[in-house]
């Protein structure tokens, strides 16, 4: 991601200023889904980025991906942060530069 203490490994993801940007401004609607339990919650990033929320386990998380195209399906890929437990979008905001 665009801060370094988010991508924990070499699978990590770098957003540019739009994308970040981008995030800054749904970072209530994640709280939202977030806190009504909204499992199908998705912004589209770039067109191959997308932010969502996704249930591990029994809990919610965010998780912001590239994606690629298999076929004629969006398919996850290996680049990406997982963010399980993250209070920063609990709290409707997300971290600043």
């Amino acid at each position: 991601m665009y801060c370094t203490e988010m991508s924990a490994s070499g699978t990590g993801i770098a957003l540019n200023a739009e994308q970040w940007s981008a995030v800054k401004t749904h970072a209530a609607v994640v709280s939202d889904a977030l806190q009504t339990g909204t499992e199908d919650f998705s912004i589209e990033l770039s067109a191959q980025r997308k932010l969502q929320v996704r249930r591990v386990g029994k809990n919610l998380s965010v998780d912001i991906r590239e994606f690629y195209e298999k076929d004629g399906r969006d398919a996850p890929g290996k680049k990406g942060v997982h963010l399980k437990g993250n209070p920063v979008f609990r709290a409707g905001t997300a971290p600043s530069l």
